[in-house]
């Protein structure tokens, strides 16, 4: 049987400088997409109510 040790620190890694940005602003598009598409939904259901 073979122990390995495992560590649950967390790792800090270094983006490259024209990337930083990109995961954020990723992030943010797909949020305010899901936003978009909801208050659509939400528009939807209320106009089929009248």
């Amino acid at each position: 049987m073979v122990d390995a040790e495992i560590s649950f620190s967390p790792v800090d890694m270094p983006l490259p400088a024209h990337d930083r940005r990109l995961a954020p602003l990723t992030g943010l598009g797909f949020a305010a997409l899901a936003s978009i598409g909801l208050w659509g939904l939400l528009a939807l259901g209320v106009s089929q109510l009248f």
